[in-house]
């Protein structure tokens, strides 16, 4: 959770290659499942899928892929990590503004944190050279390179480009970022593109805390990036 992975569904959707802009909160236990992702990107593109790619994505260690999806050769993966801090002041002031208690609750949202990296380590290492490790970062400070990096990964047809459409579901509960910003059509740097609300810097976290999501972030750089390519990490 937010990583920017709604700024760069957006921008993966709006890509002749690619279909889908959303999460689809589908729980995968055979391949068949890929057939309701089919429908629930065609529900919200209000068209047939067209070109390469399905696109879902996945926040939560709950939603689980199965071996045989995970083992396809026809399956490329992009692991999107935020640094700890950015991350967890986020999730936080999320919760406030949503009145999400377990979100607003610091502890518990570091706990969300360190659970989801050291899981999406492990996965970047078993998908090997078809998972991209990508710095969340990168996606507004540096754009060119990520988006270049990407485009290549996915062997698009044409580069990435820092504008996207605006959809009826952008923006709406339940499918990605809620804030304005996400309804710009741009990567701004001006502002984080996957923040509620600038209040968030008011979040204050211990500094035992700070420290252990620091360790989690770095860890989980250093193991996946032995078995990954990676896309704005300064130690990788």
């Amino acid at each position: 959770m937010r990583s920017r992975s709604t700024l760069l569904d957006h921008i993966l959707g709006s890509h002749p290659d690619v279909s889908g802009y959303t999460e689809s909160h589908i729980k995968y236990r055979n391949p068949w499942d890929t057939l309701r992702l089919r429908w629930h990107v065609g529900i919200a593109t209000r068209q047939w899928p067209r070109g390469r790619w399905l696109l879902d994505k996945q926040l939560h260690n709950r939603m689980y892929l199965p071996s045989t999806l995970r083992r396809s050769n026809r399956m490329r993966v992009i692991v999107l990590i935020r640094n700890p801090l950015d991350t967890l002041r986020s999730i936080v002031s999320m919760g406030r503004l949503l009145g999400n208690d377990r979100d607003a609750d610091p502890r518990l949202a570091a706990a969300y944190y360190c659970q989801r990296v050291a899981t999406l380590a492990g996965l970047a290492v078993e998908f090997g050279d078809r998972a991209l490790l990508v710095d969340s970062d990168s996606l507004v400070n540096d754009s060119d390179t990520a988006l270049s990096r990407i485009a290549k990964h996915l062997s698009l047809t044409k580069p990435l480009s820092k504008s996207y459409q605006v959809r009826k579901l952008t923006g709406r509960s339940g499918f990605g970022d809620m804030s304005a910003l996400i309804h710009s059509g741009r990567v701004s740097q001006q502002r984080d593109a996957d923040t509620h609300d600038a209040d968030h810097l008011d979040v204050v976290l211990p500094p035992q805390l700070a420290s252990v999501l620091q360790r989690c972030f770095d860890n989980c750089v250093g193991d996946a990036s032995a078995w990954v390519p990676t896309v704005g990490f300064t130690r990788a």
